[in-house]
């Protein structure tokens, strides 16, 4: 029988094996609840159904879908010659089951656990043996059936989380051509989505529980355009809150289930705790739709689901109608009459060593420039460091010579080995000393708001142009605004719905303010000279209530409006 791994005994090496696969298992009541909602339950002739699950593992799914199957083959024969006829029982069962593991050692517990579950049954040995023959296939799933020739009535499983840069060039270029959706620096899973959904036989339903970053973020693009496009998103789970997993990992994990056809309704679901209630309820609404009043349970139910490559803003029909009226209504930040630049900090690749302080190491003074970090500004102004960026590039963006820079060379040189381990140091090893991004010294005198990237509230700090930011900011140009009033601004209920519409929120309901989200906010355009000093006014007073009622006022909301954006948010 299949034990779920106890972290207390887990080695640090399986743990690093854990993560570099991309592999973590799934809790056996998460299982139980992903294989309900799918409509895998042993009250129908699951014999006459086909299951696929990818990347199987060891068998926290398999081991379930075994014991259903077979409890529905039981239901539906004579028990005392269940498995007298071993060439009959095998015909009915054979294509019940396929299960795709690419790792060798995986696969061999795998088999054993599988053999392990069937045993139980009293289920003879060498029909066993058929059986898992038939069934477990050791290969890579998305080499596996590709052009698709066989489909699936379900497919159910926790496909792997690794980052497409870590693979190989040769899968990294063979999937890239194979699977459309792999867009921008998507990770293997939503390959894993693709291939799954394009299995699927006609009436077939696909749940996976995965990170759900493809939800909104840019490299999910593709993904959703596709599933938007080709399928119903039957349910879907929010569970960021929770450890659906065996191990304590950051996955930020979602459950959804989806089915061909684009018509119907959609459950959405937020569950903040994942006890035998909890779970019940969720079964509950997810299937019948009942209502549940509950802290630790908030539901929605969508009659149109989203289009294209929009983000999936998951939050409610009245979040979706008041997002509607604002975006019909504003031009985007980035937009005239606006023009404001939505950019991000600099990426060395090595912080530890391009991030100095000029009385510890000693280097020529015109190659450093101020750097502010998200840790000088957590005050909400900048407290700086005194740490400046070392800057490698002459202003045409080439390197600089390191023989006119003895100081830097000698510095440099006793990194040297680290500097050149980087990756972008690898693409191009005669550059070997240059950051991930070029510096642009003209930014630095540019006012700026910096932003940090993960906050639970918008914090925008003014520079006023003495500070390169680093990598953990964003920041944004005034283009047409007075700069203190647009932070004024920024810092309304209002911009921090356009955050929480469109980010990915992490543990904490903490969010992203990552420049693909920044992009999203738009900004009202008719504003007196007289509203302007008024922000600006506030904003010094500490006034937070005198901005949000001029907020209002400037995007046009009623009370009631700006009362459900306020309860939303906050």
């Amino acid at each position: 029988m299949f034990r779920p791994i106890n972290g207390e005994d887990m080695t640090m090496i399986e743990l690093d094996q854990k993560k570099r696969s991309g592999s973590y298992y799934t809790k056996p009541e998460i299982v139980s609840l992903i294989l309900d909602i799918l409509g895998y339950t042993s009250e129908k002739p699951l014999f006459e159904y086909s299951l696929l699950e990818p990347a199987t593992g060891e068998g926290a799914f398999l081991v379930q879908v075994v014991e259903r199957l077979i409890e529905s083959y039981k239901r539906y024969h004579v028990v005392n010659t269940l498995f007298s006829n071993q060439d009959y029982s095998f015909h009915l069962l054979r294509n019940a089951i396929c299960s795709i593991e690419v790792d060798s050692l995986k696969y061999e517990k795998l088999r054993k656990n599988i053999f392990e579950t069937l045993n139980k049954y009293n289920i003879p040995q060498t029909l066993i043996t058929r059986l898992l023959d038939q069934w477990l296939i050791s290969t890579d799933f998305l080499r596996w059936n590709k052009p698709v020739v066989q489909t699936f009535d379900f497919v159910v499983g926790n496909p792997p989380y690794i980052r497409i840069e870590n693979l190989n060039n040769i899968d990294d270029k063979h999937y890239r051509r194979v699977y459309p959706t792999l867009y921008d620096r998507a990770d293997i899973y939503i390959a894993f989505i693709e291939h799954g959904l394009e299995m699927l036989s006609n009436k077939g339903v696909l749940s996976y529980i995965c990170t759900d970053r493809f939800t909104k973020n840019r490299y999910g693009k593709e993904i959703r355009r596709y599933i938007n496009g080709n399928y119903h998103v039957v349910h879907f789970v929010d569970i960021h809150n929770t450890q659906p997993f065996v191990d304590q990992v950051s996955a930020y994990p979602c459950i959804f289930t989806l089915q061909k056809g684009s018509e119907g309704i959609s459950r959405t679901l937020k569950l903040n705790a994942l006890s035998a209630k909890q779970l019940e309820n969720a079964r509950s609404y997810l299937l019948k739709g009942e209502e549940i009043v509950d802290q630790d349970f908030s539901s929605h139910t969508l009659k149109n689901w989203f289009i294209g490559s929009d983000p999936w803003v998951l939050n409610g029909e009245r979040a979706r109608e008041l997002l509607h009226k604002i975006e019909q209504s504003y031009p985007l930040i980035t937009e005239a009459p606006h023009n404001i630049h939505v950019g991000i900090g600099v990426a060395t690749g090595a912080n530890d060593i391009y991030l100095v302080k000029p009385n510890e190491v000693d280097l020529e003074s015109d190659i450093l420039l101020p750097i502010v970090t998200k840790d000088d500004i957590k005050t909400g102004q900048v407290d700086w460091s005194g740490k400046y960026v070392i800057n490698p590039y002459k202003n045409d963006g080439s390197l600089v010579d390191l023989e006119k820079y003895p100081k830097l060379m000698k510095y440099l040189n006793m990194h040297q080995e680290r500097l050149k381990a980087r990756s972008t140091a690898k693409n191009s090893p005669s550059k070997w000393y240059k950051t991930i991004d070029r510096i642009y010294p003209e930014r630095l005198s540019i006012p700026k708001l910096l932003i940090p990237d993960i906050k639970s509230k918008n914090l925008v700090v003014l520079d006023s142009g003495q500070y390169y930011p680093e990598h953990s900011l964003y920041y944004l140009t005034a283009g047409s605004w007075d700069i203190q009033a647009l932070q004024a601004l920024l810092s309304c209920s209002i911009v921090k719905f356009f955050i929480w519409s469109y980010a990915t929120k992490m543990r904490g309901d903490y969010l992203r303010y990552q420049a693909q989200y920044l992009k999203k906010i738009r900004l009202p355009t008719d504003i007196s000279i007289d509203e302007i000093d008024l922000l600006k006014m506030y904003y010094h007073s500490g006034n937070l209530e005198g901005i949000e009622k001029l907020a209002q006022k400037l995007y046009s909301l009623t009370d009631d409006e700006m009362n459900d954006i306020r309860d939303l948010v906050n």
